[in-house]
């Protein structure tokens, strides 16, 4: 079985949508991930949930932040409940760069290799493009 190598880019946490693509890409050992960016509205609490998930999944990710705001200009729709039941959240790991910059920086440096898994809005995307 050849691995795919992938980029998962997520708005987790707002539905169950996001967390159940995580569990599958950490469960498929044909699934080299790669990086993980955060998208859409609070994008540190995001990459917390990101990581407190995959630790629970017996795995180490350390998801990067991505943007927060749409191009569009469109309000941010915010449940509000993300995250309140997960006890000290805060102490999740988050990465250094920034989640456009990661993009960016692992296509050009793996041209061709790397599927980027986009569940949330596309603006990270859009943003990389852009630049």
């Amino acid at each position: 079985m050849k691995t795919r190598s992938i980029i998962f880019d997520t708005d987790i946490g707002t539905d169950v949508d996001d967390a159940l693509a995580l569990a599958v890409i950490l469960g498929e050992p044909g699934i080299d991930l790669r990086a993980v960016t955060t998208v859409y509205g609070d994008t540190l609490l995001r990459a917390r949930l990101t990581a407190r998930y995959a630790r629970l999944a017996g795995r180490e990710v350390v998801a990067h932040i991505g943007e927060r705001d749409t191009l569009s200009g469109r309000p941010i729709w915010w449940a509000g409940h993300e995250g309140t039941l997960h006890d000290d959240l805060e102490a999740e790991p988050v990465g250094r760069r920034s989640g456009v910059d990661v993009l960016i920086d692992e296509v050009i440096a793996h041209p061709g290799e790397i599927d980027v898994v986009a569940v949330g809005p596309l603006t990270n995307i859009a943003t990389a493009i852009e630049r």
